[in-house]
């Protein structure tokens, strides 16, 4: 019986262990740095790209760009993407110099799978969310989207969280 035990006990840990790497690996979409910062240009119609923010040395997620057009600062644009169950879907953020969610666009949505997260009526509700914005369920789900937009919220405030603490205005 002991050894069935230390067995399962094992067995547990390690599975709890690869869980826990497999979660913490991001999504590929084979994107690079340039794809995304092209995406915002044309997103936003700026003329010009700043240099690229990393955070705290985090060279994986959440790189910020600032954006100018006709030589004036737009906004900070990033990207992220997010995995819901089998499917990945990237966004294009623009964040305002005043911390607040300024655009938003899906990149590559497929038809079958939530095609009006991309819709612009629905990602404007987004538009000027701050960081202490709560979630709400009444107003920022889509039936049928329920986890979907949980997770888009939960990248919207993610991002800001780490715009407030790591960019600094200039």
């Amino acid at each position: 019986m002991k050894k069935y035990l230390i067995l399962f006990l094992a067995l547990l840990l390690v599975s709890t262990f690869s869980m826990g790497i497999l979660a913490a690996q991001l999504p590929d979409t084979g994107r690079t740095v340039e794809d995304y910062t092209t995406i915002l240009k044309d997103f936003t119609n700026a003329d010009k790209v700043g240099d690229l923010i990393r955070p705290a040395n985090n060279e994986e997620t959440y790189p910020f760009v600032p954006l100018y057009k006709d030589n004036e600062l737009i906004g900070y644009g990033t990207w992220a993407s997010m995995k819901v169950y089998s499917h990945v879907h990237d966004i294009a953020v623009v964040v305002s110099s005043d911390a607040e969610i300024k655009k938003i666009k899906y990149i590559d949505v497929s038809e079958e799978h939530h095609p009006e997260l991309a819709k612009q009526e629905y990602l404007k509700r987004f538009y000027g969310m701050k960081v202490n914005r709560n979630f709400d369920s009444d107003v920022d789900t889509i039936s049928g989207s329920t986890i979907s937009t949980n997770q888009l919220f939960g990248e919207l405030k993610t991002i800001l969280v780490i715009f407030n603490n790591f960019v600094e205005i200039k």
